[in-house]
């Protein structure tokens, strides 16, 4: 036999070791901490700013709401959890104090029925304007 390699044999020196599940959970959890403190800074400024501007109410609360949905959006894709769960509850928070009920309810059923929603989101969401939804009675 020669120490020539034949056409079908593999030289494994080369091939990395396979990472166990619990390596790649341990990265996961690093990397959403991560993303988790991006977020955060930004999240705080803009849902006050936001908040803010919502208040003057009409055209100023739909805008602020279309821009703390689409912040919303890039904490969900983000997979920054508590970071679209703050965002998401500033959004019911915002409809609460416009005293429309009607687009109240409407966002809470936007939020969640969102593709990818994470559950801690619509728990919170849900507690947070579940009950208010009907109207100031609360429940439907």
């Amino acid at each position: 036999m020669s120490s020539e390699k034949t056409p079908n044999e593999v030289d494994m020196s080369d091939v990395p070791a396979a990472a166990t599940p619990s390596d790649q959970k341990n990265k996961k959890e690093e990397g959403s901490t991560e993303v988790e403190k991006e977020f955060a800074e930004e999240v705080a400024r803009e849902v006050s700013r936001l908040s803010a501007e919502a208040k003057a109410g009409g055209a100023a609360l739909h805008s602020a709401l279309e821009a703390l949905f689409l912040l919303e959006k890039r904490c969900r894709m983000g997979e920054a959890v508590n970071a679209t769960r703050v965002v998401a509850e500033s959004i019911v928070a915002v409809c609460v104090e416009s005293g429309d009920y009607a687009l109240l309810g409407s966002n809470l059923l936007l939020l969640t029925k969102r593709r990818g929603q994470f559950k801690q989101v619509v728990k919170a969401v849900v507690q947070a304007g579940g009950g208010r939804a009907g109207g100031p009675g609360g429940g439907g």
